[in-house]
């Protein structure tokens, strides 16, 4: 029996490449996407105990699963996996568990009527929490300090609550036409949640949780449903094996599927989406539950707003020319660039790995991009010139003028310093590394043991960078001498991005906590902070300084919540929302002279906004 079905949390290369699948027989079940390869079954409680449902750790190195005697196993993913450690306290099944956002703690709720919050170095039990009934759902709220929970027994009402972690309740509501109470969230909208009947003859319904108001509903005969984690797909399975794509502003059917040919046979367990939407699966099992099969299909996206630049392949990171006159993106295979009046004709060229990071050089006279594909040995930083591009063409033949690979994984962030003679890159592997152009070489690196996201030069120096990693920290570092310089705190989860102001006085990060915030780097004093996202900021650009323009003044930022929106640092608020996009932005830029931002994202489109007069 397939008792749970999630997808690793994690882009490789711009695209959700796994899942897992739990059993009733003790084994968790791992399956890559791309090559539609089979890694399992591992043994993961030697058939002690069945294995029940499924959590991952934020970035996917730790698996939670569930045992049948109230116990947790932690696994790492890395190859066959090992179990790391094994939680013990609750003293029946657990239903329900969640990470916190940094990955140093658990939550979890069971059948014992009882939230647990666990420390995973430890494996210790830090603070515990009554609940009703069993617990069947958790949910972090839109602040991260609680969590939302639903209990019940099955005959009386679902009922919801929000529970802080210093031990507060907040009233909840109850859903008195369901009695199978098991909720369904949407982490990156923080107040959104569908109750899920899971049984045939009743509705999908979303909620409001802040004020309890139910939304629209979706379906007849729901029997399981998956929501993205922006909330912008919903799909829902009924007793006959009909899946359904619903429309989450209407209600209506967008698109329907049959997988199941004979419902006297077959039936779907389970069904699961990955975080930007635009990979679904399900989990269909035959009645006497000894033969499963899972499929995995893309789903459709449907675009809104913005103009439209139509891809095949999810887009990982987008930038302007030197000039303003050209767009450039990169894939999973290829540098692209077209021209803005003429959006409808592209230039390629192609790099057969994805193209995960994108500079130009500072004199405007090449381009630099950085690989970032699994295969950790062929990832390399290269530089071109820039009459390779653009006007003449992308697919020229010809040859990088300098190529540099040392990064023992994907390549997240380049940048060049203003010199033009110094390179630095950063890299999930844990180190930030110096090259020299002129000699072509590596000429330091710094370990730090831990991911990086980003780095950026200080303006007018070749050896002091700006560096966020996988903290709740930026740092500054002089790699020449290996010392750090300087931090800048206030970002109560991880930093994903960041950029610098062309003088170097500001500087903007953006993260795991879902806002924007904004330093001044002499001072390191925190001048803003800036939320309205609903989901991890993945990007955030800085427009260009002009007169009316003082460094830091306007922000564009881009995130998971499939949404580019355009900030008034003084003010403290957004000036523009742009919502074209049905899956996570990636990557945004703004044109040279301020008048447009290009947002590119998984749901393989780039989108040109113009924007307010500001400058």
């Amino acid at each position: 029996m397939v008792e749970d079905l999630i997808f690793h949390p994690s882009l490789v290369g711009g695209v959700y490449q796994s899942l897992a699948t739990s059993h009733a027989d003790g084994t968790v079940n791992k399956m890559n996407v791309t090559d539609r390869s089979y890694n399992g079954p591992h043994l993961l409680t030697e058939h002690l105990e069945s294995t029940g449902r499924l959590a991952y750790a934020p970035d996917g190195d730790l698996l939670a699963t569930s045992l049948g005697d109230g116990s947790i196993s932690l696994w790492s993913t890395y190859g066959n996996g090992r179990e790391f450690r094994r939680l013990k306290g609750h003293t029946d099944q657990v239903q329900a568990m969640l990470f916190t956002p940094d990955g140093k703690q658990l939550l979890s709720g069971g059948l014992d009527q009882t939230v647990r919050l666990w420390d995973i170095k430890t494996g210790q039990e830090i603070k515990r929490f009554s609940a009703r009934n069993a617990v069947r759902s958790l949910a972090w709220n839109r602040e991260m300090d609680g969590f939302y929970l639903s209990d019940g027994n099955g005959f009386d009402p679902v009922s919801l609550r929000q529970i802080k972690l210093s031990g507060e309740q907040e009233t909840g509501f109850s859903d008195t036409s369901k009695k199978t109470p098991r909720f369904l969230f949407v982490p990156d909208a923080g107040d959104v949640g569908f109750s899920a009947p899971l049984q045939k003859d009743q509705s999908l319904n979303s909620w409001n949780l802040q004020t309890g108001e139910k939304g629209l509903l979706f379906g007849a005969d729901v029997v399981q449903a998956a929501v993205s984690a922006n909330g912008l797909q919903i799909i829902t399975a009924d007793s006959r094996g009909l899946i359904s794509l619903w429309n989450p502003e209407t209600g209506a059917v967008r698109q329907q599927m049959k997988v199941v040919d004979d419902p006297k046979i077959q039936q779907v367990r389970q069904l699961a989406v990955s975080r930007d939407g635009t990979l679904a699966a399900c989990a269909l099992a035959n009645w006497s539950q000894k033969e499963f099969e899972v499929r995995v299909w893309k789903l459709p996206q449907f675009p809104r707003d913005g103009y439209l630049i139509n891809c095949d392949s999810p887009i990982n990171t987008v930038m302007f020319s030197p000039d303003g006159y050209e767009i450039v993106a990169g894939d999973q295979s290829r540098i692209r660039a077209w021209k803005l009046e003429k959006l409808n004709r592209e230039s390629t060229f192609p790099v057969n790995s994805p193209v995960s990071a994108l500079r130009a050089m500072p004199d405007g006279s090449g381009i630099i991009y950085a690989t970032g594909a699994s295969n950790s040995q062929a990832n390399y930083i290269g530089v071109r010139p820039w009459k390779n591009f653009g006007r003449i063409g992308l697919q020229t033949g010809e040859y990088d003028d300098v190529r540099f690979a040392g990064h023992q994984a994907r390549i997240t962030s380049v940048d060049c310093a203003s010199s033009a003679r110094m390179l630095v890159s950063g890299s999930l592997d844990g180190s930030v590394r110096l090259w020299n152009l002129a000699d072509r070489e590596q000429a330091g690196v710094l370990e730090l043991q831990r991911p990086v996201y980003a780095v950026r030069f200080k303006p007018q120096s070749e050896h002091e960078v700006y560096v966020c990693s996988n903290s709740r920290l930026i740092e500054l570092w002089d790699l020449r001498t290996q010392k750090k310089l300087k931090e800048f705190s206030g970002m109560s989860f991880q930093v994903l991005c960041m950029d610098l102001s062309e003088d170097g006085t500001r500087l903007v990060a953006g993260g795991g906590d879902r806002t924007v915030r904004v330093w001044d780097t002499e001072s390191g004093e925190l001048l803003a902070t800036l939320e309205g996202h609903t989901g991890p900021v993945n990007s955030v650009a800085l427009p260009s300084v002009t007169r009316f323009n003082p460094p830091g003044s306007y922000i564009v930022s881009g995130s998971e919540d499939a949404t580019v929106r355009y900030w008034d640092v003084e003010r403290k608020q957004e000036m523009s929302r742009f919502t074209g996009h049905s899956a996570a932005v990636t990557s945004v830029a703004i044109s040279p002279r301020n008048e447009y931002a290009v947002s590119g994202s998984t749901d393989g489109t780039i989108r040109r906004w113009k924007l307010r007069k500001a400058f």
